[in-house]
C-alpha cells in the first residue's frame, strides 16, 4: 500500500511510504489540504502529517510537540537533563519535599507515579518530562 505522496519526494526510492492514507485530511496548522498542495508534507515522528512549511512555522513559535497527540516532535533529553538538573538544585519545600504524583507520558504513552516538583513531571517509564498529572 502506497502513502499517495511519493510523488512530492525528489528522491523517491528513499522515501519511507507511511502505509496511513491522508489525501482527504487537512493540515492541523493551515486547515488545506495536504494532498496536492504545493508545500510538501511533513511527517512528524508521531505519525501524523502537516505541511512542511507549517511545521517550522509552529516550530519557530516555541511549540514542541504535535498539535494532534502532543507527543515530541524531536527528541527533547538535552532537555530533560536540564530540567533534571535544575530540579535537583531547587529542592521542593517541606511539606512537597515528598509529595507523588500520577502522571501520563505524551511520548510513550505509559502512565508512572513520580516526584512532585514546579520545574516538571518526570516519566518513571522514558525519563522524559513531555507528562501531564492525572
Amino acid at each position: 500500500k502506497k502513502c499517495h505522496k511519493c510523488h512530492l519526494y525528489e528522491d523517491k526510492d528513499s522515501h519511507h511510504c507511511n502505509t496511513y492514507d491522508f489525501r482527504n485530511d487537512n493540515c492541523t496548522i493551515c486547515q488545506t489540504k495536504i494532498y496536492g498542495a504545493k508545500d510538501r508534507a511533513y511527517d512528524l515522528i508521531c505519525g501524523h502529517v502537516i505541511h512542511t512549511r507549517c511545521y517550522y512555522e509552529y516550530k519557530s513559535n516555541g511549540n514542541k510537540t504535535c498539535p494532534i497527540c502532543k507527543k515530541s516532535l524531536w527528541n527533547r533529553e538535552r532537555e530533560w537533563t536540564i530540567k533534571r538538573f535544575t530540579i535537583l538544585a531547587n529542592p521542593m519545600p517541606g511539606i512537597y519535599r515528598d509529595m507523588k504524583v500520577r502522571v501520563s507520558c505524551f511520548d510513550c504513552h505509559e502512565k508512572s507515579e513520580t516526584e512532585f516538583h514546579v520545574v516538571g513531571l518526570e516519566c518513571k517509564k522514558c525519563c522524559g518530562f513531555n507528562t501531564q498529572k492525572i
